[in-house]
């Protein structure tokens, strides 16, 4: 862990349109020397501490991200139930009701595969595989 203070030590914020609560920025070290106090973990082993972290970040990330998703699905019944068509609901045709349906399978099997990869990781268990799943799949 090194200190955002430490000499050699710039960061910037990279702007973006996207999510403000998770900003992107840089990181340079440019010869910082850092006394070992500050290590965390085993020597050497910071690159697979960090892929570790990111297997439960993308996790989280695509739970958000299926909130939103689930968000607009409910917006889309709705919808769908309360614009008409030769007298009915558009709800009641199969067109439709099937994309509901098709989409509100999609979101589950997403938030079933992060629930398993959540899982996992609370086991103690490998979850490398089941993170890059739901990293895969929930865009989809």
């Amino acid at each position: 862990m090194v200190p955002l203070n430490f000499p050699g030590v710039t960061r910037a914020r990279i702007p973006d349109l996207g999510w403000e609560s998770v900003a992107r920025a840089t990181i340079s070290l440019q010869d910082v020397r850092v006394p070992a106090n500050y290590l965390i973990g085993e020597e050497g082993q910071g690159f697979s501490l960090i892929m570790q972290y990111l297997d439960m970040s993308r996790v989280c990330l695509v739970l958000g991200v299926l909130g939103a998703a689930e968000a607009s699905l409910d917006d889309a019944i709705t919808y769908v139930k309360q614009r008409t068509t030769f007298g009915q609901p558009i709800a009641n045709f199969q067109g439709v009701s099937f994309k509901i349906a098709e989409h509100a399978t999609l979101i589950e099997a997403a938030r079933l595969l992060c629930y398993q990869a959540l899982w996992r990781k609370d086991q103690g268990l490998p979850h490398t595989k089941e993170a890059a799943m739901c990293k895969w799949f929930a865009p989809r």
